[in-house]
């Protein structure tokens, strides 16, 4: 009789959840043991043979502990590409000073419809006091009409007509120079590009990978109170989200580390009516 109960309690005691609530216990205890001991070997490599971690995209290392750090993001998935398109200091970026004349970093994905085609020079982004309407922007055929309707820029991103061919626009002091690459031929898809904007040069990137570098020798036009703006919405075929803006200029391997591929990941909402 007291066996028999004995037995009776221990499996009261001992059910299947606890034994499984054990085991799952051992196997995190022991996961994290060894996590940890695979950590303090990587960090006695680190600081006797060769890095591993890298504190930043430019330090030599394996493994990047650093996060995008000093990056603002505008236009993101709730708010791009509105109806009269607003600033992107307006468009949740934490800071409330305008970018510098030079010296930035700006890099935004872009969808590119090509069979939605418009006559007029499409503009990705370029920098102003107030947005350039409708009315104005549609009259751009030519890169001499480009500068005289954007004419608070020193910069602009715009595609031509056909939307074949990607553009990148310097507005100097004494001169103005461009440079033109193909577009990714997929148009169903994202594309990340990225502009490193110094005081004398750009350097152009399309997912990560350089396509051109810009000379200005006689440095860029000094523009006041500008701020960025995406396309205007008439229909055509371009679309921004993600707008990133460093204040400084990134290196090539923090491009490749950051830069690499869109972030948007699905295809962008009708623009509204």
């Amino acid at each position: 009789m007291v066996v028999g109960s004995m037995s009776s309690y221990s499996s009261f005691y001992y059910t299947s959840y606890d034994t499984t609530a054990v085991s799952v216990f051992g196997v995190l205890y022991y996961g994290s043991l060894a996590v940890l001991v695979i950590f303090l070997i990587l960090v006695a490599v680190h600081f006797t043979m060769f890095p591993i971690f890298a504190l930043t995209a430019d330090d030599p290392g394996i493994i990047v502990v650093s996060g995008t750090g000093d990056r603002e993001l505008a236009y993101t998935s709730s708010d791009n590409n509105t109806p009269v398109p607003a600033n992107a200091r307006n468009k949740k970026l934490p800071k409330t000073t305008l970018p510098d004349i030079c010296n930035y970093t700006i890099g935004v994905d872009v969808w590119v419809d090509d069979t939605k085609r418009v006559t007029h020079l499409e503009p990705i982004f370029y920098r102003d006091k107030t947005p350039v309407g409708l009315t104005d922007a549609s009259t751009v055929t030519t890169e001499v009409s480009l500068a005289s309707k954007y004419s608070n820029t020193n910069i602009i991103a715009w595609t031509t007509g056909d939307t074949k061919q990607l553009n990148v626009r310097l507005i100097g002091i004494s001169e103005q120079k461009s440079m033109m690459t193909p577009l990714p031929t997929d148009n169903k898809k994202w594309f990340r590009l990225t502009v490193v904007l110094a005081d004398s040069f750009a350097e152009v990137y399309i997912n990560g990978s350089l396509k051109s570098t810009i000379n200005m020798p006689s440095g860029l036009k000094q523009i006041q109170n500008t701020d960025f703006y995406p396309p205007v919405i008439d229909g055509g075929g371009i679309t921004i989200a993600n707008m990133a803006m460093w204040p400084r200029l990134l290196s090539s391997k923090e491009i490749r580390t950051f830069e690499s591929a869109p972030m948007s990941t699905v295809a962008p909402a009708p623009a509204p009516v």
